[in-house]
């Protein structure tokens, strides 16, 4: 975990930056949690509580383990595979 940085408050925080601006964190981690995980690893003025962390990086195991636990594409049915781990997470 990053250590002396203010935490992001998930109940008012809404993105000045990135693919999501505008949204707020509720609405992302609906949408994408793995963002959320990416964002606290990647960007400084983005730091979420452990609680908070551990929270995503679960929900984030369980969507992959859904799938394919030994492999990070997913064939929706139409014989092309995608990407769900596309910020290349370490779900450990």
């Amino acid at each position: 975990m990053k250590k002396g940085k203010d935490v992001v408050d998930i109940n008012t925080y809404v993105f000045e930056f990135g693919k999501y601006k505008g949204k707020s964190y509720r609405k992302v981690s609906d949408i994408n949690p793995g963002y959320l995980i990416w964002c606290h690893n990647n960007v400084d003025s983005f730091t979420l509580d452990k609680i908070e962390f551990n929270h995503l990086r679960e929900r984030c195991s369980r969507y992959l383990r859904i799938y394919r636990p030994d492999d990070s594409e997913y064939d929706d049915g139409d014989g092309e595979y995608f990407d769900i781990n596309p910020y290349n997470l370490d779900f450990g």
